[in-house]
């Protein structure tokens, strides 16, 4: 009787141990977790972000269109410059920047003029860039076609982006943002 006894205190002492570890190891998770939120910042950044760049009294706008798994962030380009600040409804009702190109004649591609920029530029982006709202986009409806670097060495280049004359046998055009957004 005393050995059985012995053993049911021996395998509740066991359980309570075992179940000590079990909290410390999740709670060590949870702090994992949270740590590498902070030293991965592009966690804060996601696909339809809208955020609006100010450079010379004009007000550029961007979508974050992807976060590529190559530590590279892409963005789509609102056709419009304004001179004034950019609210959601900007972004809602206006037009991307979009390029069309014939490498082959009587085939053209079309799609979404880009710019992009890599994880460890993403302090300065979030520094120069003002974040104005989020809208749904559907990854699925997004053609890309071009574009070019959007910070370089701690310089923004989409006055460039938008102002180029894109290169030579590309035209450009633009989309309604309605036609990349879920439920239209």
């Amino acid at each position: 009787m005393k050995n059985k006894r012995i053993h049911h205190i021996v395998i509740l002492i066991l359980i309570i141990l075992l179940l000590i570890y079990f909290y410390q190891r999740m709670s060590k998770n949870d702090e994992i977790v949270i740590k590498s939120d902070v030293e991965r910042p592009n966690q804060v950044v996601q696909i339809g972000n809208c955020y609006s760049y100010e450079e010379e009294s004009k007000y550029y706008g961007v979508i974050i269109i992807e976060i590529a798994k190559d530590n590279v962030l892409k963005v789509g380009i609102l056709d419009e410059v304004e001179k004034q600040s950019l609210n959601i409804k900007n972004f809602e009702n206006g037009n991307l920047m979009c390029a069309k190109s014939e490498i082959i004649e009587g085939y053209p591609v079309l799609g979404l003029w880009t710019g992009f920029f890599l994880e460890e530029d993403l302090i300065f982006f979030k520094d120069k860039f003002k974040f104005i709202g989020k809208i749904e986009l559907d990854k699925s409806k997004i053609e890309e076609n071009g574009g070019g670097i959007l910070i370089n060495r701690s310089e923004v280049n989409l006055k460039h982006l938008h102002d180029s004359g894109l290169l030579k046998g590309i035209s450009r055009y633009k989309e309604p943002v309605v036609k990349i957004m879920i439920n239209n």
